[in-house]
């Protein structure tokens, strides 16, 4: 991790399962059965990233086969970069995008413009910080979908490979609206859209639980300024929700105020 980008700190808190595997856990047995979506952080040449783990023939194989048989793959900063074989990305062909780095000089990458709406981005209420404005990546595959470029470099990219889907960041400091961008990206890739529509507020500094065994659920606001947000439940209407700043407000199932009748 480097400063100007924190993802492990942006996924912490997400409902999701972490599981941490290692380069040469995957070189010997491959992808482990139940993961969904596999992500890789850091600088090039670092171990975070991987570095020369790039270069091992099984590893890229087998990140590979488990994206384009269906899984999802999301990179930030450097993902699988290593210089080999004139490649920098040594899943460019997967991500849809590459970094230059003096190999491409003679020859034009596509030319590309922002996709514009995106169910990654759907919920996002300003600016896109991605921790800097230059990437020096480029989009190296027409069906690459450019969610935010600034002057040329690629910051957010999306891409169906295969069955599977990626996703690239340029880099995700922490934020609250980051974290949410994290969780939209991992449901995308993973082609659970539908989340979304499950015990999940619209609005990202506000957040939600629900307790199945007692039947109530807490919507949370997270910064100090007042909030408005939709809550959608398992069925129904969303629930608009008022909260003051870092109030909790608990629900029955059925949207009722606690203690109210």
């Amino acid at each position: 991790m480097v400063a100007g980008t924190n993802l492990l700190e942006c996924l912490s808190g997400l409902p999701v399962d972490v599981e941490f595997i290692s380069f040469a856990d995957i070189a010997e047995r491959g992808i482990p059965r139940g993961v969904n979506v596999i992500i890789n952080d850091g600088d090039a040449e670092t171990a975070w990233s991987g570095g020369r783990h790039w270069a091992d023939p099984a590893v890229v194989a087998a990140v590979r086969r488990f994206v384009l048989g269906g899984g999802g793959f999301i990179g930030c900063r450097g993902p699988t970069a290593h210089l080999h074989q004139s490649r920098y990305f040594q899943l460019s062909d997967v991500m849809g995008v590459e970094k230059e780095s003096g190999q491409g000089l003679q020859s034009a990458s596509p030319t590309l413009t922002e996709c514009g709406p995106h169910f990654i981005t759907d919920d996002r209420l300003g600016d896109l910080d991605f921790g800097s404005t230059e990437s020096f990546v480029f989009a190296c595959d027409r069906s690459t979908s450019v969610i935010r470029m600034y002057n040329g470099h690629v910051m957010l990219a999306a891409r169906d490979a295969g069955r599977g889907r990626s996703v690239f960041f340029a880099g995700l400091p922490y934020s609250l609206e980051n974290s949410r961008l994290l969780y939209r990206a991992i449901l995308w890739a993973a082609r659970r859209e539908a989340e979304t529509k499950k015990w999940f507020c619209t609005n990202p500094s506000t957040d939600c639980a629900y307790y199945s065994r007692c039947g109530v659920f807490v919507a949370v606001n997270n910064i100090g300024s007042r909030q408005v947000t939709l809550l959608h439940r398992n069925s129904g209407r969303p629930l608009r929700i008022v909260l003051k700043p870092f109030e909790s407000k608990w629900f029955t199932e059925s949207g009722r105020p606690c203690g109210s009748r």
